[in-house]
């Protein structure tokens, strides 16, 4: 049975961040690597092409039916600005700190070399380019050889063995022959523990998605590594799309004092200076920065800390506001702009991309709601951007609610976050065809893949596993039933 694939669209998660790991600009302050203790790492293919990732410790180990396992191995897809397709192992965690950042991000990132980081964020123009917002996904890659079983320590009653090159993570193995059948969950490292048996035995892996690889005829003491007779089945399914948040502002939006991972709302003047406001519940209130030609001058910004195709990503954005008059209302232009520096927020940190966007709109006596139109067939960086507009003076208006619509080149997947990330102690894929008892935390669409039940036992809408109910079985004890019942009745 092939696990991984059971909707053509792939679960994609884009509330994580990306950091380079060799930029002195972020400083790792722990770091465990999953390979390190090998007699020879470079054997590891990840580690022999460079294409390592490290996660943030509170997501390296995810649980699973109260056991926990840890992801050394695991393959990932990541995608950012570039919309380049780039995978990565997971190598090990590193936890990273970088002031007014890290903080808010409660483990949300990964940390990759130059090489991989160079293919998410692009840096062609931005300045203190350390961290970009990537989309990702489980892969499960071909690796082109059986996975490895590599003796790592010998003690005196027993051997640390760990499995590599295989594109699944390890849950449990089985030792078992003649005189021998135990079952060994792996150590928090990700490694195990086998005692020294006598004679030869079957190593059975089984991975985290319940499939099974074996080596028949084995003892841990004949030699330092053992190749398995197979491998596990691989598949990419769909691509990631990287996408950002399409709602950039809301009255009911909360205004955290996080950096990353959302947009900003500015109230720029006719001179370009900046103001950040605050995103407060019922509205925004803007009021003129300057008078032209007798009517109060009003432009609102919007920016996203890292860098997007809005032209690609988005279709067009809408911006609703209510005012107290609209009858000098008057549309001057909407625009996209590039923001350049990571840490500033100045009338240089931005360079224009656009400043003739197609746009229209309508109005009643108290709102008006202005849509600008993106160009699909223009293919460059840009992150925020604005609209300016004249309005009675002396008045002010109300923003409520900017809105991004989503092109179509992101319909080939679903868009979840962190969650989808780990199955939180569940045992087993949930599904719409899952036997109806419990209630879990992921939509319908974002339930990670956390493997199947055994032969015998079905998958709960909780996740757990449970005894089948037979039905053939329940049928024929109805029609035995019924037999004995018209058996009396003759008899009587």
């Amino acid at each position: 049975m092939n696990p991984f694939i059971i909707d053509k669209k792939s679960i994609c998660m884009n509330d994580f961040l990306a950091f380079n790991y060799e930029d002195d600009q972020t400083p790792v302050v722990k770091q465990f690597d999953c390979y390190s203790d090998l007699p020879d790492p470079m054997k590891v293919q990840g580690i022999n092409n460079q294409a390592l990732c490290y996660v943030n410790e509170n997501f390296m180990y995810v649980t699973k039916d109260n056991h926990t396992i840890n992801r050394c191995g695991e393959y990932l897809q990541l995608v950012g600005a570039y919309q380049k397709q780039v995978y990565c192992m997971i190598a090990g965690y590193m936890n990273v700190y970088k002031e007014g950042v890290t903080e808010s991000l409660e483990g949300k990132y990964i940390s990759v070399n130059s090489r991989i980081y160079n293919q998410l964020s692009p840096k062609t123009k931005a300045k203190n380019n350390y961290a970009c917002q990537f989309t990702f996904k489980h892969v499960y890659l071909d690796l082109g050889m059986n996975p490895t079983l590599v003796v790592v320590e010998r003690k005196k009653n027993s051997n640390i063995i760990a499995i590599i090159n295989c594109n699944q993570i390890m849950f449990q193995i089985r030792i078992y022959s003649e005189t021998i059948d135990e079952f060994i969950f792996s150590n928090k490292d990700g490694k195990f523990e086998v005692p020294n048996y006598e004679g030869n035995y079957t190593v059975r892996a089984n991975s985290f998605y319940n499939n099974r690889l074996e080596i028949n005829e084995i003892n841990l003491n004949q030699a330092d590594s053992f190749e398995f007779d197979s491998r596990f089945p691989s598949d990419k399914g769909g691509n990631c799309y990287y996408v950002v948040n399409n709602d950039v502002y809301s009255p009911d939006e909360k205004n955290e004092s996080v950096y990353f991972l959302k947009w900003h709302i500015l109230l720029p003047d006719y001179a370009i200076n900046l103001v950040q406001m605050e995103k407060t519940p019922g509205g925004i209130i803007f009021e003129p920065t300057d008078i032209i030609n007798g009517k109060g001058f009003i432009s609102i910004g919007y920016v996203y800390i890292t860098e997007m195709m809005l032209d690609q990503d988005f279709t067009h954005v809408q911006f609703d506001m209510e005012m107290e008059d609209t009858t000098d209302f008057e549309l001057i232009l909407a625009d996209l702009v590039y923001k350049t520096d990571f840490v500033e927020f100045t009338n240089t940190s931005f360079e224009f991309v656009d400043k003739d966007l197609k746009t229209k709109y309508y109005k009643t006596d108290k709102k008006v709601s202005i849509t600008a139109y993106f160009k699909p067939d223009k293919k460059e960086f840009s992150n925020g951007g604005s609209i300016k507009f004249l309005i009675t003076k002396n008045t002010y208006i109300r923003l409520q609610n900017i809105t991004l619509f989503r092109s179509s080149l992101a319909n080939n997947q679903y868009i979840c976050d962190s969650t989808s990330f780990d199955c939180y102690g569940t045992e087993c894929q949930i599904t719409n065809d899952s036997y109806p008892q419990g209630t879990s935390m992921w939509s319908e669409h974002c339930r990670p893949a956390c493997g199947f039940c055994r032969e015998g036992f079905v998958c709960t809408t909780a996740g757990r596993c449970i005894r089948e109910l037979n039905n053939n079985l329940r049928s024929g004890i109805k029609k035995v039933i019924t037999l004995l019942c018209l058996v009396v009745i003759f008899v009587v």
